[in-house]
């Protein structure tokens, strides 16, 4: 995996696969974007089916440092100011693997707010398949009540040939949400109830 970063603002500009020479992001990838969250009915149980109406401002970049260049591993921290929270991600990659790692670490002072990390994908399709207890379920974006899904450990987004898909792997996430050509997690909310 080859892997560009925007210096200005810390999203993935392109992660390229080399064993199957395809470009993976459709556009900046690692996106971290915010919407007002007052929830639907219950302040912690529910998100706002029209939540994404309401986004609000971007993160700004407060510092972009290697932490690691070695000849196995590099490591770039990226942190990023949003109001009062500051986000903290490190982008390692390891010498003959195909994942790019993420680990993210957030200082969160905020409250009604809903983060999620985007991902627009050069695949495209009418379902994303997730992770469930015991196996997997493919799930249709089309339909409206699909605005949040779950998903225990990843979700994956595979062209219609299925010879080809992109998977976002997570240890503690479980909320989803997919279009034709985009994964997008739930990173966390700011409940008060």
């Amino acid at each position: 995996v080859k892997v560009i970063v925007n210096e200005q603002t810390g999203d993935l500009e392109s992660i390229f696969d080399k064993v199957h020479q395809r470009e993976v992001l459709a556009g900046a990838g690692n996106q971290i974007q915010t919407f007002q969250d007052q929830g639907q009915y219950w302040d912690a149980w529910n998100i706002d089916p029209h939540y994404a109406q309401y986004p609000l401002e971007e993160t700004q970049l407060k510092s972009l440092e290697y932490l690691e260049t070695g000849p196995l591993r590099w490591c770039l921290r990226v942190v990023r100011q949003w109001r009062e929270s500051e986000f903290c991600q490190d982008y390692i990659l390891e010498i003959d693997s195909p994942i790019l790692k993420i680990v993210t670490r957030v200082d969160w002072r905020e409250t009604h707010v809903l983060v999620k990390v985007a991902f627009p994908l050069t695949v495209a399709n009418d379902f994303a398949t997730y992770e469930i207890a015991c196996g997997a379920i493919n799930r249709s974006h089309q339909e409206q009540e699909k605005w949040e899904v779950y998903g225990k450990n990843w979700a994956d987004l595979s062209d219609k040939s299925g010879k080809y898909g992109v998977s976002l792997l997570n240890n503690c996430k479980y909320g989803y949400d997919a279009q034709s050509n985009q994964l997008r997690l739930t990173l966390l909310r700011g409940a008060t109830w």
